[in-house]
């Protein structure tokens, strides 16, 4: 669905972020298994959860909060 592709979007920038500020020598490898446990747990949320954190509905939180 297009949320969930917005969503992924939105998760797989705030991996890069997060995996490029640790002091990991392997940054391919931490935006890879963040991406595979993202993915996992984005793809068994329910719809209740995926709308509060699409930026396009009316009073959503941030990605970052679940």
């Amino acid at each position: 669905t297009q949320q969930l592709t917005t969503l992924v979007s939105m998760f797989a920038k705030q991996v890069s972020t997060y995996c490029k500020n640790k002091s990991n020598a392997n940054t391919s490898q931490c935006k890879r298994g963040m991406m595979v446990y993202g993915m996992d747990k984005l793809n068994k949320m329910e719809e209740s959860h995926l709308d509060a954190m699409d930026p396009f509905q009316k009073d959503s939180d941030s990605i970052c909060k679940y």
